[in-house]
């Protein structure tokens, strides 16, 4: 990803990590979909800002993982990621648009992800 690119990515998230809010220049591209590499669907509601240390969590703990499908950063097989509500640590929940754009989660949206993810 380019420069230019990730700092629109910056930009909507506020410069934040979504787990942590950390800000800084340890900021990396979280793909909420899996896959690897090019496979990795690039539309900007797929993919949120987060500080490395807490990117290679998400990737190598159990528990972090979890955490990740409850709070929509990472996202199942199927998901839409114009519809999984997502929570920013800093911000609150949020539901990411493909223009760089996100509006809050509404209380259904949550509540939702919620009871999917405690089945």
């Amino acid at each position: 990803m380019d420069k230019k690119t990730f700092q629109r990515f910056l930009d909507r998230d506020g410069g934040r990590c979504y787990a942590t809010g950390r800000e800084g220049e340890t900021l990396v591209p979280q793909h909420r979909l899996g896959g690897m590499g090019g496979n990795r669907p690039q539309n900007p509601a797929a993919i949120i800002t987060f500080d490395s240390l807490a990117n290679g969590d998400i990737e190598s703990d159990a528990g972090w993982q979890r955490k990740a499908y409850g709070f929509g950063w990472k996202l199942r097989a199927g998901d839409d990621p114009l519809l999984v509500p997502c929570f920013h640590m800093y911000y609150g929940w949020r539901v990411l648009a493909d223009d760089f754009t996100f509006r809050e989660a509404t209380r259904d949206e949550i509540d939702a992800l919620v009871l999917r993810e405690a089945s």
